[in-house]
């Protein structure tokens, strides 16, 4: 089937060409608008966000429970 047609590199490298093609051109309306249009944080604020963000993820995965950061 098609899950074998390139390997574990070929397809990490592509995925991650396409998730900068993504942040490039489609990342910053995104970015505005949840990062500004929806609550006004300053930077201690969103580094506090995204520090509980990255403890409760590897906290979930320390439990054994996968947990993706949108998750989190």
């Amino acid at each position: 089937y098609g899950l074998h047609k390139m390997s574990e590199i070929q397809a990490g490298f592509l995925g991650g060409i396409v998730m900068a093609i993504g942040a490039l051109t489609w990342g910053r309306p995104i970015l505005d608008k949840v990062g500004k249009g929806l609550v006004d944080l300053d930077l201690n604020m969103g580094v506090g966000a995204k520090l509980a963000q990255s403890i409760t993820a590897h906290t979930a995965a320390w439990c054994g429970y996968p947990t993706s950061m949108n998750q989190a």
